[in-house]
């Protein structure tokens, strides 16, 4: 069986309530109807950030450790739905 490949929308709906200099994305699994939101945006200081800001219960999120030693993927459960 070939595997599936998730959608992503980058002018999804959630777009339109970017803020200056950010842009929203949607994630989606047409198989399980699984996906959430990415917000990428740059700070002051012109350091990138990327916030996983709403994912359906059963999407995982993982990423490097960051500076502060802390593992996004013990997080996920906290993110706040928005």
């Amino acid at each position: 069986m070939a595997s599936r490949r998730p959608r992503v929308t980058l002018k999804c709906p959630a777009d339109r309530y970017a803020g200056a200099g950010e842009r929203i994305v949607e994630f989606f699994d047409d198989g399980t109807g699984k996906g959430g939101l990415i917000s990428i945006r740059a700070d002051a200081h012109g350091r990138l950030i990327v916030d996983v800001y709403r994912c359906d219960d059963g999407v995982t999120v993982r990423g490097p450790h960051v500076n502060d030693g802390i593992n996004a993927t013990h997080h996920t459960r906290a993110l706040a739905r928005r």
